[in-house]
């Protein structure tokens, strides 16, 4: 959550159960008893897995397979109870996708409903926004990754892999990204929803993304 976030990160935080939410169903504002809005949060933790959410505190004691206690502490002079939790489910901050599923552009209501219910239907693919790719990892193949340089504006990753696959960058997808392969232009997907990806050939590459504000600025004023 921040004061300007986008959308669909309103929305998938409304759906979550934040109170912050300014964009589509709000769970918080739900007319359901407490336990019935917990049991439904748990149910849609694999949609919070997918946002690389790995660390939960919660005000309430929380039950599910994917998650591990951490610590509890008291707070305030009433000494009310927290939880920490750490959520074992969590999607790396970036990684090479196993697989993925293509599917087109399409209103962003039509792809909420798309990436919820290819989530929460226990698929583990990777969801591209994209009409012409055709580019599919097999679970075979060999890959790895490592981050060079992470700023608030600048993340460059060393990728290896012995044939072409997509990597998946855990950042929303804004105005004012820019992706480079190797020094050159690559253009970035829309992956699950609101995240990042960019395809790469087979091969040992450097892949940079920057944040431009002037270049948000420049694409939304060009809507």
């Amino acid at each position: 959550y921040d004061n300007l976030m986008d959308r669909r990160s309103s929305r998938v935080i409304g759906f979550l159960g934040s109170d912050r939410a300014t964009a589509g169903m709000r769970l918080a504002e739900e007319k359901l008893p407490l336990e019935r809005k917990l049991d439904l949060i748990m149910a849609r933790l694999t949609v919070l897995s997918v946002f690389n959410v790995k660390y939960l505190i919660s005000a309430y004691p929380l039950e599910h397979p994917q998650l591990t206690a951490v610590y509890r502490w008291e707070v305030t002079r009433h000494k009310i109870p927290l939880y920490l939790y750490e959520n074992t489910g969590a999607q790396p901050r970036y990684y090479i996708t196993n697989s993925v599923t293509f599917v087109p552009p399409a209103d962003e209501d039509h792809e909420w409903s798309q990436f919820t219910s290819h989530v929460l239907g226990g698929k583990t693919s990777t969801l591209i926004t994209c009409v012409s790719c055709s580019q599919r990892p097999s679970n075979s193949a060999q890959r790895s990754v490592a981050l060079g340089t992470s700023r608030n504006q600048q993340y460059v990753f060393e990728v290896s892999l012995d044939e072409p696959s997509w990597f998946v960058f855990g950042q929303n997808f804004l105005p004012g990204w820019a992706a480079t392969l190797d020094g050159k232009p690559a253009v970035i997907h829309r992956a699950n929803f609101n995240l990042q990806a960019v395809a790469v050939p087979s091969g040992s590459h450097r892949i940079e993304f920057r944040f431009s504000p002037f270049l948000a600025w420049a694409r939304r004023g060009a809507r």
